[in-house]
């Protein structure tokens, strides 16, 4: 069922950038692979790992963009348990957080090559959110606002839908808007920054529709080795209006990994 979802979410996106790639007369690609281990020990003994995938295109009519992005954090800790009617303290290791996230957009330039119509789909997968799974789809208006060598500011608009199902086996759905923004700017030919921004604003409540309006925003500083190695600071965060029993409503991520870049 999640497959079905999935796929149902980014096999579109993907479709279209297939026929794009065989189209292709002219135009750029970028693929990037991200890579972040972390141990502790002592008072605190913890493992974590972090990927990440990006691939981009611009091309003569199409800018394409696919994202992959995955984590899981491993806790050990001293826990009493009782065996033969006595009381022990061991260790445990338990896992404290994973989840993954895919997106895919295709967006087709108009006349002015500044402004295109886009399609989005997404997949969530965040075990210890309340959400087992969340799906979404848009379509909508791009505009590329402004552009010289150094700077580039990107806005999307456009309806949706989302679906996902509760850990207690409800499931919420409903139709959106969703806003969102991309900001790069390279301050050298070594060091970058980047920005992005997105909402899911819900166009309707109540009635078991899904009222909860969803945010994020990822900061990154990337500072390159060479062509093709680079380090890579970011922090992000999550914000729910409406979150599950029992969760925060923000979620928040620092962390320092390693990037390869092809092409």
């Amino acid at each position: 069922m999640r497959f079905l979802k999935l796929s149902l979410c980014t096999g579109l996106v993907l479709n279209i950038l297939a026929v794009s790639v065989a189209n292709a007369e002219e135009g750029e690609s970028k693929l990037s692979s991200e890579f972040g281990l972390m141990t502790t020990s002592g008072n605190t003994n913890t493992k974590s790992i972090k990927l990440a995938v990006d691939y981009t295109q611009d091309l003569e009519y199409w800018r394409n963009q696919f994202v992959f992005k995955g984590g899981a954090k491993r806790d050990r800790k001293e826990v009493t348990v009782e065996s033969n009617g006595e009381s022990k303290t061991v260790e445990q290791e338990t896992t404290t957080s994973q989840k993954w996230f895919i997106s895919g957009q295709s967006n087709y330039k108009l006349e002015n090559k500044r402004e295109a119509l886009f399609v989005y789909g997404s997949y969530e997968d965040d075990r210890f959110s309340g959400l087992k799974y969340e799906s979404t789809f848009s379509i909508g208006y791009s505009r590329r606002f402004y552009e010289t060598d150094e700077t580039t500011f990107d806005f999307d608009l456009g309806p949706g839908y989302r679906y996902g199902k509760n850990d207690d086996g409800s499931t919420r759905a409903g139709t959106l808007v969703r806003v969102a923004s991309t900001f790069e700017h390279e301050f050298n030919p070594n060091i970058s920054f980047k920005h992005t921004a997105s909402s899911k604003l819900p166009l309707r409540s109540g009635n078991g529709r899904d009222s909860n309006v969803q945010s994020n925003m990822d900061f990154s500083l990337v500072s390159k080795f060479n062509s093709s190695l680079a380090m890579k600071l970011s922090y992000s965060f999550k914000h729910n209006t409406s979150p599950e029993k029992d969760k925060e409503k923000l979620d928040t991520e620092t962390s320092v990994t390693i990037v390869y870049t092809f092409g």
